[in-house]
This record gives C-alpha cells, sequence and structure tokens, in this order.
C-alpha cells in the first residue's frame, strides 16, 4: 500500500520520479512509465529511517544502497516534497494525508486540482 510520501527511483540511482505524492502506480502512470520501470519508495515520516525502498532479493543493488541514492539528493523528506511539490500540483490533485511536514502551501504554488489533507481541510 502507498503512503505518503511515495516514489520511484531508477535501477540506475539516479533519476527519482514522483507525479503523486501517495501513490507509485499514480506516478507510472502519470508519466507513462512501464510496471516494470525503477523501485518503489516510501519515506512515512520526517526520520530517515522511515524510508524504505522495495527491492527483490535477486536485484544487484540493496534498499540501503537506494536509500544512500536518494539521501545524496534530498538529506530530508521535506526536500524531497520542496522539489517535486510543484510537479505534483500542476498534474491535478494535491494528496497530502499523511504529511507532517507542511504547514502551509507556498502562495505562489498553482494546484490544477484541489489540495486534500493539508489541516484536514479541502481547499
Amino acid at each position: 500500500m502507498c503512503e505518503f510520501l511515495s516514489g520511484l527511483i531508477s535501477d540506475d540511482g539516479n533519476t527519482i520520479k514522483i507525479d503523486d505524492f501517495t501513490s507509485h502506480e499514480n506516478t507510472r502512470i502519470l508519466l507513462n512509465l512501464p510496471t516494470d520501470w525503477g523501485r518503489e519508495f516510501e519515506w512515512t515520516t520526517e526520520s530517515v529511517d522511515s524510508l524504505e525502498v522495495r527491492v527483490p532479493e535477486d536485484h544487484p543493488h540493496n534498499k540501503n544502497w537506494y536509500k544512500a541514492c536518494i539521501l545524496a539528493s534530498y538529506p530530508t523528506r521535506k526536500d524531497l516534497i520542496n522539489a517535486f511539490i510543484k510537479d505534483v500540483a500542476r498534474l491535478g490533485n494535491l494528496y497530502l494525508y499523511g504529511c507532517t511536514g507542511i504547514k502551509k502551501l507556498p502562495p505562489d504554488l498553482k494546484v490544477s486540482g484541489k489540495v486534500i489533507g493539508l489541516d484536514d481541510k479541502k481547499y
């Protein structure tokens, strides 16, 4: 099951894709990615310990290798959210259930759909 914050990291560890903060599947659909593109990850709290990457046992890299790749570019969950929030908002509804790091949205953020889950309000 997907949680806030969900994303994909490429098999080589160089590219992160997020176009729906709560769904790996929706990110794949929105970006036209094949089902075997990359590894799914979730970062469910502000703690680095909550960052989990799903990797098959027979894969050449383990979850800690992918975790290090993510943390090298985005040392905090907030950094990752800030890096992708405009892309996610541009594509439609912005689901923020489970997001503990955002207290208000940037004033220049344009959301093409609804903002749902920030302080449990619908905007």
